[in-house]
């Protein structure tokens, strides 16, 4: 397993942390609905994001246009594990708070973006 495909495991072990602290912590304050259904939006956000990883830092590829390739095929890939998740989730889950599974990711996003350059920053070859 290459440097980068173990930074993104350890971002995706940061974020579940983080979400999963976030639910905890809401639940003293809301319902335990809110906070599982937030913990569940973060959920679909890391899972979304570490196959995109995965996919992308695991190929070895050495040519641009298959390099490129690879990065557009696994975004579309994880477009679409979100989609579908999203749409099991709010079908299959009940009972639900949809705006806190919003939430829920847009947190686990932010996290992302906070904390993937400190944790790639030593990974960049």
């Amino acid at each position: 397993m290459s440097g980068k495909v173990g930074a993104a495991f350890k971002l995706a072990g940061v974020q579940v942390f983080v979400i999963s602290l976030m639910a905890a912590l809401a639940s003293t304050v809301v319902e335990g609905v809110v906070a599982c259904s937030a913990w569940i939006g973060g959920l679909v956000f890391v899972l979304a994001n570490l196959w995109f990883a995965i996919r992308t830092f695991a190929n070895n590829k050495t040519e641009a246009r298959q390099i490129i390739f690879s990065i557009y095929l696994a975004e579309l890939e994880k477009f679409s594990i979100v989609i579908v998740t999203m749409i099991a989730i709010f079908i299959t889950v009940n009972p639900l708070e949809p705006m806190a599974v919003v939430a829920g990711f847009v947190v686990a996003q932010i996290v992302s973006l906070v904390i993937s350059p400190k944790i790639f920053n030593n990974h960049i070859s």
